[in-house]
């Protein structure tokens, strides 16, 4: 019998043969030998699709009376069967709100959303309530679903009616908390947003004397936004977690918890590609794989082993937000020299601000920690509390941003690279030479590098960027090594070959042409490909760019 994908994150779908990779040992983290919660409210940031749903349909699962035969069932082969805590399972009422996948817009719908979620909890507990001031608190919600302290309270009345209705404190589950305030990042009525999810959660999580605990998972932490300033006892788990708090590979697959998978699918040979596209994220100094991504791959590899690996990033609409960010935020001409080495492979420095707000996200801090946060970038390396060195974690990682930062060329300040991809696309030599001529002084003004191998990353970026080639640099051809090679996206464009030279002043400029021509024969770069191929020279000097075909 074959492997099945088609789960859609469900846990009541995973069956024997389905690919599952066995994450429940986050009900460990979260309570004691004695049943007791560990911390009142578990905050875990992750980016979106890295399996925060599933964790939170494993909790649900696990504690939830109702499913209690079918959850024996299920967990009695699992890592958290093999403990203490397993006596557990089936003996706390569970309340789970998802606010994921949902668009508000308007601050109005925001309210009418989170009325509407909590409205059919509330119908529920009703019925089964036999205190009349309950049942009174209860009515006064259901009924003013216009009165926004009303709503306010409304969590928190829930809460009590699960306990009161069933005499044990309730766990609480929200999933995506965050997404509202995501959606309405570039909203007037984002401080709205934010005043109401600190008394929503507020009157809910602290010192509630009716909750056993609460989870809630999300892309961003919000904690500087003092949504949580006012709670006692919250453990925040994010993506630059330690090694010591223990859920740094809860969320994400690691190497060793995929290769079963590989040698059953009988993809070891396909392991590096998978590892170069949907690797690559680091959490508490683990090495993790996007999991919705992964799995994606694995269904299409299982058919056809030689399959082409896609970006899930992208298809699950993850760009939206990052494209309007590009757009409409941070501007600088430090972000095309950072973007440059990102895109390069290389990493950046930057500080870390957490205050996602309209106005703090044309700060380099915030946008780059949204970056982070969003999954879009990886830590490489902490520095401090407040300074790490990021890079972007894959392959598939790297179109999406390379996709979302082309919103740059929209921008005024950055005319450069919009008139480079014109040129680009017909690959005119002459507007190439000039559009990064200027984009390098521009960019590099003070931070030139007189060497070929930071002009070959300027150039390969910046090309990069415009979407019209794939570019790989300093690569095996022929009997050598080509420094640019360039890959068409495009069915009507033909692959091209560059080679690079410095030349220290205009009147060595032919002579290094010619040299990097001689080089390109010798060597026979054109041999990487198996069909016709446009070769070029290209020489820098200085800031002056300079390119010819071969043909010249």
């Amino acid at each position: 019998m074959g492997i099945n994908f088609k789960t859609s994150f469900s846990i009541e779908k995973v069956k024997k043969n389905t690919f599952y990779i066995d994450k429940t040992m986050i009900i460990d983290k979260l309570i004691d030998e004695d049943g007791d919660s560990k911390t009142e409210t578990l905050l875990v940031c992750r980016p979106r699709r890295f399996g925060k749903t599933l964790a939170l349909e494993t909790i649900k699962y696990f504690f939830d009376p109702n499913t209690k035969d079918a959850s024996i069932e299920f967990f009695k082969d699992k890592k958290i069967a093999k403990t203490e805590k397993f006596k557990y399972l089936g003996r706390r009422p569970v309340i789970h709100m998802s606010f994921a996948n949902d668009v508000s817009g308007s601050l109005e719908t925001f309210y009418t959303k989170i009325y509407d979620k909590i409205y059919k909890l509330l119908r529920v507990e009703k019925i089964s309530a036999k205190d009349n001031l309950l049942i009174e608190d209860l009515d006064e919600i259901i009924n003013n679903p216009k009165d926004i302290s009303t709503l306010e309270n409304s969590l928190s009345i829930l809460i009590e009616a699960v306990y009161k209705n069933t005499g044990i404190k309730p766990i609480l589950l929200i999933d995506e908390y965050d997404s509202y305030v995501i959606d309405m990042l570039d909203n007037p009525d984002l401080d709205k947003v934010l005043n109401f999810y600190r008394a929503f959660f507020g009157k809910a999580l602290k010192n509630n004397p009716n909750l056993h605990f609460a989870v809630l998972v999300g892309v961003t932490e919000l904690t500087k936004n003092s949504v949580f300033s006012a709670l006692n006892n919250v453990k925040i788990s994010n993506i630059l977690d330690s090694e010591e708090l223990g859920f740094k590979d809860l969320f994400g697959f690691t190497e060793e918890e995929l290769d079963p998978y590989l040698e059953k699918l009988d993809l070891m040979s396909e392991k590096q590609r998978l590892k170069e596209f949907y690797d690559g994220y680091n959490i508490g100094n683990t090495e993790l794989y996007n999991p919705a991504s992964i799995t994606s791959a694995l269904e299409i590899l299982s058919v056809n082993k030689k399959g082409h690996l896609t970006n899930y990033w992208v298809s699950t609409g993850s760009n939206k937000i990052i494209e309007q960010i590009f757009k409409n935020y941070y501007v600088s001409d430090e972000l095309i020299l950072e973007l440059n080495e990102l895109i390069a492979g290389n990493s950046v420095e930057v500080g870390i601000d957490k205050e996602f707000n309209i106005k703090n996200l044309k700060s380099k801090d915030a946008f780059y920690t949204f970056l982070l946060y969003a999954g879009y970038l990886t830590v490489d390396k902490i520095i401090n509390n407040e300074i790490v060195r990021v890079r972007i974690p894959n392959s598939e990682v790297k179109s999406a941003l390379v996709s979302a930062s082309r919103k740059l060329f929209d921008k005024p300040e950055y005319k450069e690279l919009k008139e480079l991809k014109e040129a680009v696309v017909d690959f005119d030599l002459e507007n190439i030479s000039t559009t990064l001529s200027s984009l390098l002084k521009k960019v590099y003004s003070y931070d030139i590098k007189t060497n070929e191998n930071a002009y070959r990353t300027a150039i390969a970026s910046a090309i990069t960027l415009t979407g019209v080639y794939e570019v790989k640099s300093n690569i095996n051809a022929g009997l050598g090594r080509s420094d640019l090679v360039l890959i068409p996206r495009y069915y009507d464009k033909d692959p091209k070959i560059i080679e690079m030279k410095i030349a220290k002043n205009a009147e060595e400029r032919d002579k290094k042409h010619k040299e990097a021509q001689e080089q390109i024969k010798d060597r026979k770069y054109q041999d990487y490909f198996d069909k016709e191929v446009s070769l070029y020279s290209l020489v820098c000097c200085n800031y002056d760019v300079s390119i010819k075909s071969l043909d010249e």
